[in-house]
């Protein structure tokens, strides 16, 4: 009886080793790239990677080229309802030529513009010939390209971010 007892007490105290206190914190790791992960811009591209000049095409590891012209001011395109009123609105003309071996659906596109430390906002019009990315896949060796527009607080220290989709790198243009 007296060896239950022991191997029960020794069981109890095991198991008050095993107290809610975590213990010594594991120690850091580094982020993985990507979605999610910290860096000095906005969507995941990483320190140190030179920004394009407007009208530059970059080029993907699998084979997708995207050249962004200049933005261009203009006046609220007609059709256009902005979830805030812009002081200046700018269009850029995004060019994407497949070079992969496979279609790419330009909807997953990732863009993103600032003005300053502003981030712009994207504005859409179907009937003035804004209706965002194509909607429409794209073959292999095809190309297409098609205006964005975005409202900004000024036409000054613009920068877009564009990568092929959320989980890629982003290219950054500046200009």
């Amino acid at each position: 009886m007296w060896r239950r007892t022991l191997v029960l007490l020794l069981g109890l105290l095991a198991l008050a080793g095993c107290s809610s206190d975590p213990g010594p914190a594991p120690a850091a790791t580094a982020p993985m790239a990507g979605v999610g992960a910290p860096s000095d811009a906005v969507h995941g591209a990483t320190a140190g990677t030179a920004p394009l000049a407007f009208g530059a095409t970059s080029t993907d590891p699998n084979g997708l080229a995207v050249t962004v012209t200049a933005p261009q001011v203009v006046a609220l395109p007609a059709g256009v309802t902005p979830v805030q009123s812009w002081p200046t609105y700018v269009t850029v003309t995004v060019t994407l030529v497949n070079g992969r071996s496979d279609a790419y659906d330009p909807q997953s596109l990732f863009v993103s513009l600032t003005s300053g430390k502003d981030t712009a906002e994207q504005v859409f019009a179907a009937g003035a010939g804004l209706p965002g990315t194509p909607s429409q896949g794209l073959a292999p060796g095809a190309r297409v390209s098609f205006p964005l527009a975005f409202g900004v607080t000024a036409a000054t220290g613009l920068s877009l971010e564009i990568a092929p989709d959320f989980t890629q790198p982003t290219v950054l243009y500046q200009g």
